[in-house]
């Protein structure tokens, strides 16, 4: 039995990106409800008006960035899994964001198969 509703975020300023993440995680059952931002000022407001639990975050976003929003979302929402999907995927940035509690960090061009397995992992920490 479920313990509450599996609400995914997916944050990132293409439309084709979306769309992509969106198909991949159609064929799950494991989630209840899917959002989507395409700024960081659209994943605050979807954030703060549902519980959502895992949330896919793009670095490069329009105004503040998937790292703000990466920070954003730790200072106030700590509960909700982060997975980093970008193509900024140097150390750096791998270093930063699991030191900052991304639960995982995926390069775009080489990870993105790996979605629905880190999504599906995500609902089953959280059950």
């Amino acid at each position: 039995m479920k313990n509450k509703e599996f609400i995914i975020l997916i944050v990132d300023d293409s439309p084709l990106i979306v769309e992509r993440v969106v198909a991949m995680l159609r064929d799950l059952l494991c989630f209840d409800s899917c959002y989507t931002a395409l700024s960081y000022e659209q994943a605050v407001e979807t954030i703060s008006k549902n519980e959502i639990v895992v949330a896919l975050l793009d670095i490069n976003l329009p105004g503040k960035n998937g790292i703000e929003l990466l920070n954003y979302i730790k200072d106030n929402h700590p509960s909700i899994q982060c997975i980093m999907l970008t193509n900024q995927s140097d150390f750096y940035y791998r270093n930063l964001c699991s030191k900052m509690g991304a639960a995982y960090f995926l390069d775009k061009t080489s990870e993105f198969q790996k979605i629905p397995e880190l999504v599906t992992a995500c609902y089953e920490a959280v059950q």
